[in-house]
């Protein structure tokens, strides 16, 4: 009898643990959910309209699931490791919490199964798990489930912020100028002048300026518009310092090679 009762007490604990993690799953389950594929090469900026060449077959299967779909929209997973080589077989210190929810704009399917597609970024996308699940039509597909992050709609600005803002549009100028060069025109950043909020002008700045991926992805994960805005701005200053300072040593060193070719000149002629 006391045999009987230890396994009953047993079995009972483990119906117990099995309905805590079902428990668990079914909170996960109520969250937003969306297909999900690897942005490769690039940090997924909100703003961003990119074009993808997808071969990966969970990944076709993601883009083929989310363009039936109503909404047709996708989560795009930004990743600090680019050297992934699945979305199977993606580590937790692969990518970022941080990803963006994207619309698929149209999706051209080659005859090798690839697919090329057109994706709009839209929102921040925090993740909270990503779910690999069976398709009855065969193949698997990565679920992220998460929590839509959108943008604040109401920004409270002071006049240091405006200040700040209009700083950042004078700086980024001055930083397309000198990455551009000769190719720079009179009309860099004509497309920031009226942006006023500042979550918006700090994802522009930085789809359009050629920043580390590191810094990027620090952008990305920003999610207080100001505080971004605020980092964005030093990342410009310490770029337009950088190249002040490396000019005018390139001048001083031109200035004193034409003087020892003066002197070269001088004593030929001697």
């Amino acid at each position: 009898m006391a045999k009987k009762k230890i396994e009953k007490q047993t079995i009972s604990k483990k119906q117990k643990v099995k309905k805590t993690v079902s428990s668990k799953d079914k909170d996960i389950n109520k969250l937003p959910s969306f297909p999900a594929v690897l942005a490769r090469g690039f940090i997924p900026i909100p703003g961003m309209v990119i074009a993808l060449i997808i071969s990966d077959q969970n990944e076709v299967n993601a883009i083929e699931k989310a363009y039936e779909s109503d909404s047709k929209k996708i989560v795009v997973l930004c990743l600090k490791n680019q050297e992934v080589e699945s979305i199977e077989t993606l580590q937790k210190n692969d990518f970022s919490e941080i990803s963006a929810i994207c619309q698929i704009i149209n999706v051209i399917k080659m005859p090798s199964g690839e697919l090329r597609c057109k994706i709009a970024l839209q929102q921040r996308f925090r993740l909270s798990k990503l779910k690999h699940v069976a398709e009855k039509s065969g193949g698997r597909i990565a679920y992220a489930f998460g929590e839509d992050l959108g943008e604040d709609n109401f920004i409270k600005l002071s006049k240091a912020n405006l200040e700040q803002i209009q700083g950042v549009k004078q700086n980024f100028v001055t930083f397309l100028r000198i990455s551009r060069g000769q190719n720079s025109n009179e009309d860099e950043g004509a497309f920031i002048e009226e942006v006023v909020d500042p979550g918006q002008l700090s994802d522009l700045v930085t789809l359009s300026a050629p920043f580390d991926p590191a810094d990027a992805i620090l952008v990305l994960e920003e999610l207080d518009p100001l505080k971004r805005l605020q980092f964005v701005e030093g990342i410009l200053k310490k770029f337009i310092q950088h190249e002040v300072i490396r000019e005018k040593v390139t001048k001083r060193v031109e200035d004193d090679f034409s003087q020892l070719e003066r002197k070269e000149f001088i004593r030929e002629q001697i």
